[in-house]
């Protein structure tokens, strides 16, 4: 019943991943449908495999070559979804990316849809998960408000405390705590992570998705009656590995030597707010975008950024939370469902 249960929740609401990780955790078999969540991800264009560099993390089996779309082949086999009309590839386009940001623009509104979601999670009757997921939305609003915002809403980095070029060192895993590590039901401390590139940027993400994607692998653990411990762990992994995959994502438009005509990225991506860090100046170029992004320089401000320390510091993010991801996998007996996971966090290191 339980897992009946589990399986409608996660089709509204969860990732994929979320399933995984019953899986792995709880050893079960059969089929478990797709987990629908989505946090903010946009397609992963297929530049050149010549550019496609970095170092792979450890050895995964039953995949060799861990390109992404046979990784996403293979967890999509493990997981099963025949009676949803979800796949992951769908999961991971612009059409789900478009959704999902109209969804975050109706929390706090009394929409029909937020309040069917609101009554498919009070129908689970599992106070603590409630309370769980419910948080999630809470970050997910947050986020909205994090920092300056220009005229149209978009979000704009926090000015450098001093107009000196800095180099902060990369922070330690424990140092990205908002409070969340020690209890995730309660709201992060914003103040003292914005100014500093890394902090700012975890802090955004997390709560722009990460803390959903956490929450949905703790909750899945959660009816699985694992431990706190390893619920702890399931909240690591989606948390980590939702940081990884944003990295992997705001390194994309940086691939190309030059930005194509019209094209924009993100102002809050992390090879900005490290070059900012580096090189105080360009604030200015970003200022200008405040009543209209239109006014800014992308294509200036791209070639800047991809001279700077920027990129190799956010390629350094990716692996290094995506070695966390690894590392709580590592913890898990072996299972079809760990190798899948694992292939895909490979794959990830590829694109």
């Amino acid at each position: 019943m339980a897992l009946s249960r589990l399986a409608r929740f996660c089709v509204q609401r969860q990732m994929a991943l979320g399933g995984y990780a019953l899986r792995v955790a709880s050893g079960t078999s059969g089929t478990f449908e797709e987990q629908r969540f989505r946090f903010r991800i946009q397609t992963v264009r297929q530049i050149s495999s010549s550019l496609a560099a970095g170092e792979k993390l450890a050895t995964a089996k039953a995949v060799q070559k861990h390109d992404w779309n046979r990784a996403v082949s293979e967890a999509e086999k493990i997981v099963g979804y025949p009676t949803s009309f979800l796949s992951l590839r769908w999961l991971l386009s612009d059409e789900i990316a478009n959704v999902a940001l109209h969804l975050r623009k109706l929390v706090g509104s009394n929409h029909p849809l937020l309040k069917t979601a609101n009554q498919q999670v009070a129908n689970l009757r599992n106070q603590d998960l409630n309370l769980l997921i419910s948080s999630a939305y809470r970050d997910l609003a947050e986020s909205n408000f994090i920092g300056d915002r220009d005229e149209q809403n978009n979000p704009l980095p926090s000015k450098p405390s001093t107009a000196v070029s800095t180099s902060s060192p990369d922070c330690r895993l424990d140092e990205l705590d908002f409070g969340d590590l020690e209890d995730n039901t309660q709201s992060m401390d914003v103040e003292r992570a914005l100014g500093h590139p890394e902090k700012e940027w975890s802090l955004r993400h997390v709560l722009g998705g990460g803390s959903l994607l956490g929450k949905s692998c703790q909750g899945a653990l959660m009816l699985a009656g694992r431990s706190e411990e390893m619920q702890k762990q399931g909240y690591l992994f989606g948390r980590h590995l939702s940081l990884a995959w944003q990295a992997c994502i705001d390194l994309q438009p940086f691939l190309l030597s030059n930005l194509p005509q019209g094209s924009q990225f993100s102002l809050v991506s992390a090879p900005v707010l490290f070059h900012l860090e580096y090189d105080p100046s360009i604030y200015s170029e970003i200022e200008k975008g405040r009543n209209s992004i239109e006014e800014i320089d992308y294509s200036s401000l791209h070639k800047a950024i991809g001279t700077g320390p920027g990129l190799e510091r956010t390629k350094n993010l990716m692996k290094k939370h995506s070695h966390a991801a690894m590392a709580v996998l590592d913890r898990l007996e072996p299972s079809d469902a760990r190798t899948a996971l694992q292939n895909i966090i490979l794959a990830m290191q590829e694109l």
